[in-house]
Formats: structure tokens, C-alpha cells, sequence
């Protein structure tokens, strides 16, 4: 479901917010892409109207910013030294490359399948 504000600008954001009824009759809300964003309401309106209100505080003080990171040459070189002690370790045994070829065929197959979004509505 996606969240609309009355009117659109520049800085509107659509959300997606899923809607579950739970055993006990409430509707649980939640942002999945908001951590700890959700909550439980008796009705669907009351969940919804909840979840715009708490979306709406919690980005009141929230900015988003990309932000890029370059690894420092000390991690790097740690990384790159330690492989080495592993390398070869399973070179001999039978059972370990028939395993590793299971799973890259499975890998294969995985890789090759179709993914399904049927699911997610288009923007209204």
C-alpha cells in the first residue's frame, strides 16, 4: 500500500506499508523500510492514520544523506593478508569438492530463476 499526502511536492516521499490482521482482530502496521516502525491498532483506518502520524514525527527530525566511505589502506592490506593461512586447506579432500560443486549448482539454478513481484501496487 503506498502512502500519499494530500498534495504532492518535490519532497513528498511514497511509502510502503504492509497491513497484517492479526489472530487477535488488530491490524499490525509496519514500514519495512524504517527500522522499528510499527504498530498495532483495533482497525485498519486507526493503523493506517497511526502509522502517517508516526512516519510523519519521525522524519520531522530525520535527514537522509549519502554518504560515501573509501576503505583505509590498513583494512585493505589486513584482508588481503588473511587468506593466506586458509588457502589450500581442503585441497584433498573429496567430500569438501563434492560439496562445492553442489552448491554451485544449486547456485546456478537459484541465479537462473524468476522473481515474482506481483505483489507491490503500482504508484496511484
Amino acid at each position: 500500500m503506498n502512502l500519499h499526502a494530500a498534495s504532492q511536492s518535490s519532497t513528498d516521499i511514497t511509502w510502503h506499508i504492509l497491513l497484517e490482521q492479526q489472530a487477535n482482530g488488530c491490524v499490525l502496521a509496519t514500514v519495512p523500510a524504517l527500522p522499528n516502525c510499527t504498530l498495532e491498532r483495533s482497525s485498519r483506518e486507526e493503523a493506517l492514520a497511526a502509522i502517517r502520524q508516526l512516519l510523519s514525527d519521525r522524519l520531522a527530525s530525520v535527514e537522509v544523506l549519502p554518504v560515501h566511505i573509501s576503505p583505509t589502506a590498513d583494512s585493505a592490506s589486513s584482508k588481503e593478508q588473511s587468506w593466506p593461512p586458509f588457502l589450500g586447506l581442503f585441497k584433498d579432500d573429496r567430500y569438501f569438492a563434492e560439496l562445492a560443486d553442489e552448491l554451485w549448482a544449486k547456485r546456478q539454478v537459484e541465479d537462473n530463476e524468476e522473481i515474482s513481484i506481483e505483489w507491490i501496487e503500482p504508484n496511484a
